[in-house]
């Protein structure tokens, strides 16, 4: 069975190999920036991501990662001052940030509830 996603478009942080490689495998094409400066010694298959992604077509492609749930978390982090997160390791950066989308559902659902815009979060924000 075909996977479902084609492709994934991911930050530098996935910037992996064996996790490329695996994906490719399973008939997944993965869009990640390096997390490193193309050197000499840069593989030839880096070297080819680099220069699609640079190219205008991968650019394009990579751009649409701005019209998904990237922003969204964005805010986030911007909002609660998640960026760098304070923390590290999967669990407690998870933690952070289940914690700042509880705080958000928090104050929507409380503008919910008194006829305020949904999205004006930052003025709650600000008054605590």
């Amino acid at each position: 069975m075909p996977p479902l996603l084609r492709t994934l478009l991911l930050d530098a942080g996935y910037d992996d190999g064996d996790l490329i490689a695996t994906c490719a495998e399973r008939g997944l094409e993965v869009l990640a920036p390096l997390s490193k400066p193309v050197g000499k010694p840069t593989a030839q298959v880096r070297r080819d991501r680099a220069a699609y992604l640079a190219s205008p077509r991968g650019k394009a492609r990579y751009r649409q990662r701005g019209e998904s749930i990237e922003p969204f978390f964005g805010t986030i982090k911007d909002f609660f001052h998640l960026d760098p997160l304070p923390l590290q390791g999967k669990t407690n950066a998870s933690l952070l940030i289940l914690l700042a989308l509880y705080a958000w559902n928090l104050i929507v659902l409380f503008n919910f509830v008194n006829d305020r815009p949904l999205g004006a979060v930052k003025p709650v924000l600000d008054l605590l």
